[in-house]
């Protein structure tokens, strides 16, 4: 099975971003208020970030490009800045701004386990 693209953008991303954790557990609730935990599995813990870019149309159009031709389904691999470990990430949510000649874009990547 072939590795899933490399997401290396022509522009960084702005400094900072939002990292924002999806946790999926199992609960059972008792009735005197007690509640039991336990992973919904091995991946139990995911993240979500956001990233924002601005530059010339067609650097952030080059993105979009790329971020499209993965259908939102298919996965691609990224490292996200500062960080040390690349991740398999999908993009459902984009937006894009142009003013002129340049442009913004905001972006959620969302964690993905698997093939």
């Amino acid at each position: 099975m072939a590795l899933p693209p490399t997401f290396e953008p022509a522009l960084a991303p702005l400094v900072g971003f939002t990292q924002k954790p999806r946790i999926k557990l199992l609960k059972a609730e008792f009735g005197d208020g007690y509640i039991q935990r336990a992973p919904d599995g091995i991946n139990h813990i995911a993240y979500n970030y956001e990233f924002k870019w601005e530059g010339p149309v067609a650097k952030i159009d080059e993105i979009v490009s790329f971020l499209h031709a993965r259908r939102a389904v298919d996965r691609f691999l990224y490292t996200p800045p500062g960080e040390l470990v690349t991740r398999s990430f999908v993009c459902q949510a984009w937006e894009r701004t142009k003013n002129g000649e340049l442009a913004s874009l905001s972006a959620t990547f969302e964690q993905v386990f698997g093939p």
